[in-house]
């Protein structure tokens, strides 16, 4: 009868197959302590409830410690009976809960916290594991339970902190060959542990697995630390690389530019010089015609000379003008993806003129514009970038230019080619008219 039994041996005793069925749902290592010391003998109420938990009528058991509890809501026997009864009814969580109650009412006993930690070693909690059997040992340094437990414990965390070390470097020697006598020590562990040689053999085990595990922990540190120094390297290099990438893009872009200016600068000019001789061409034979009263060649030739350095110096003023209105447009243009990327609405829609030619379906700018807004505003984030941007002058107040929009959102990207016409208006260049090649 479990009132006959002593403080100090009281933890030993197991209901009848509780133990296996905590030796092999929880963890295969620990031992786990089926009720609690007593300084008395048990009240016959409880001695009834044990009978029907070892028969296994759990829900029959269940009701009896409710109805005790209600009268004696804490009582250490009964609250310790109670976690028991929830832990056969694998009701673990509320069992956690029931054992936790007993170490903040009686923090003195050793038994709930080694029950503690066998729910936790069930969850994979192995350092709340450990923490609650020292905590058990603290209370009662002689508990030999609590002793084998802690060992058996740390010799599973030796194992598995082995066995993460070996995953990472199958080919390492060493850290297999002390794998090896772990696994030979935790096949070995069985049966029941009482004091004396036993308890002292765990301490000992114990002591020997935490030497392991910080052995082991060193190596993984140092892994981990490598791993971290080559991640960052690999991460900066990835960096540097998109930064050297974007750069390059810009001053390909940049060279592209000047490329084109250039070139249609020759063009403007060649066609300037070409247009200015086929007048004088055209007034040489007018005035060679009979009945026209010609100058003699040589007197014409000061004319000639002087007309063409006339229409040279307005191609050349063309070509400036023309220049100067491809650099303000690339300008305008920018300035405008800037708005839009920042979600600046009121800076963006001032970039489109009073003649903005309105995309289907829209009929009215207000309509257009309420949109473009509510669009702009949702997105959490905006990128763009323009690619191939040329600017090709039309006349002195119109230039059309065409790039390769790439637009990210936190909802939406997509790739573009598109096409803006821009006018000169009084308030500076204005766009009139957006259309998107797809």
């Amino acid at each position: 009868m479990r009132d006959t039994i002593s403080v100090v041996a009281f933890c030993s005793a197991t209901l009848a197959g509780w133990k296996d069925f905590v030796w092999v749902v929880l963890l295969s290592m620990l031992a786990v302590c089926d009720t609690v010391s007593v300084a008395h003998a048990l009240p016959p109420e409880l001695e009834s409830i044990y009978r029907s938990l070892d028969n296994k009528r759990l829900a029959e058991a269940d009701e009896q410690i409710n109805r005790y509890l209600a009268k004696k809501p804490k009582e250490a026997s009964a609250l310790f009976l109670k976690g028991l009864i929830l832990v056969e009814r694998d009701k673990k969580a509320d069992a956690l809960r029931q054992f936790q109650q007993l170490t903040e009412l009686y923090p003195e006993m050793p038994e709930p916290y080694n029950n503690l930690a066998v729910l936790y070693a069930e969850q994979g909690l192995l350092n709340e594991a450990r923490q609650a059997l020292l905590k058990a040992i603290k209370t009662h340094p002689s508990y030999g339970t609590a002793h084998d437990n802690l060992g058996d414990l740390y010799s599973k965390m030796a194992s598995q902190a082995y066995s993460k070390a070996l995953q990472l470097d199958r080919t390492n020697k060493a850290i297999e060959a002390r794998l090896t006598p772990l696994t030979r020590l935790l096949s070995s562990v069985g049966g029941e542990v009482v004091a004396g040689s036993a308890t002292a053999q765990a301490s000992d085990q114990a002591a020997v697995c935490r030497d392991a595990i910080e052995r082991v922990h060193g190596e993984l540190l140092e892994r981990a630390r490598v791993q971290a120094h080559d991640e960052l390297r690999h991460d900066m290099s990835q960096k540097i690389r998109q930064e050297i990438m974007a750069q390059t893009r810009q001053e390909m872009a940049e060279q592209l530019r000047n490329e084109a200016r250039e070139q249609l600068r020759a063009e403007l000019l060649a066609q300037a010089r070409e247009d200015a001789q086929e007048r004088l061409r055209g007034e040489i034979e007018e005035k060679a015609r009979p009945g026209n009263k010609t100058p003699p060649a040589s007197a014409l030739s000061p004319v000639a000379s002087a007309k063409e350095a006339a229409a040279t110096a307005q191609g050349e003023q063309e070509i400036a003008a023309r220049e100067r209105n491809q650099i303000a447009v690339e300008e305008v243009v920018r300035h405008w993806v800037a708005a839009w990327s920042t979600k600046k609405v009121d800076q963006y829609l001032k970039f489109y003129g009073s003649g903005f030619r309105l995309p289907p379906p829209f009929r009215q700018r207000s309509e257009w514009e309420q949109k473009r807004s509510a669009v702009i505003l949702k997105a959490q984030t905006i990128r763009i970038e323009l690619d191939n941007l040329q600017v090709q002058s039309l006349d002195r107040k119109q230039a059309r230019v065409t790039f390769l929009q790439s637009y990210w959102s936190d909802a939406y990207q997509d790739k573009t080619r598109k096409m803006l016409l821009l006018r000169q208006e009084k308030d500076g260049w204005k766009i009139v008219q957006e259309t998107v090649d797809g």
